[in-house]
């Protein structure tokens, strides 16, 4: 069995969600959020800001971990162990532009297309989307269908960071992570 560790991140403009139309690979012809694989010597925060900028051109600036899931999958012909991190970006460099791999789409948070994400997707999605941490495992059979799901509520987030008065925005700047252009330029980049 192959381990994997991926990030899958959620960016919020507004009341809007950017989520990725899928061009080719896995989830291909489904909306998901914007990640993947994490690389040797990169932390998982690390391999986030870098899967961001390079299927979307965005630059994570003010981020938070909002969930943590195990799924116990077959792709290509492998069983694969894949222990996904989630985040939510609330701030951000730059302007959403289309890849080889992905077309980015803002959707009001009211509108989601759940019928066009993965059907293993939608649950924990939507508790994501919806504010809710999430923690839980997914295991599928070969043909990605959903064997077991244990999906639980571990929390509440905002999507806009609390500055209503000092002593709480230091207490939200606890479970953020900010980066500057500066330290995201440091991320180790991919060659061919």
């Amino acid at each position: 069995m192959k381990k994997v560790t991926a990030t899958c991140a959620f960016v919020g403009k507004g009341e809007q969600t950017l989520l990725g139309y899928k061009k080719e690979g896995f989830a291909k012809g489904f909306y998901n959020g914007i990640g993947g694989k994490v690389d040797d010597g990169e932390s998982v925060a690390q391999a986030m800001v870098r899967e961001l900028r390079e299927e979307t051109g965005l630059v994570a600036k003010i981020y938070q971990k909002v969930g943590e899931i195990e799924l116990d999958e077959h792709y290509a012909g492998e069983h694969v162990l894949m222990d996904m991190h989630i985040y939510r970006v609330s701030k951000f460099y730059g302007k959403a532009v289309e890849t080889d791999e992905m077309r980015p789409e803002w959707f009001d948070r009211d509108s989601i297309p759940y019928d066009k994400l993965l059907p293993s997707d939608r649950k924990w999605m939507e508790m994501v989307l919806d504010g809710k941490r999430v923690k839980g495992s997914i295991k599928f059979d070969e043909d990605h269908n959903a064997l077991s799901e244990k999906i639980k509520v571990v929390g509440r987030w905002e999507w806009t960071a609390a500055k209503a008065s000092k002593k709480k925005w230091v207490k939200a700047v606890k479970t953020e992570y900010t980066t500057t252009l500066k330290d995201t330029l440091r991320v180790p980049e991919i060659h061919s």
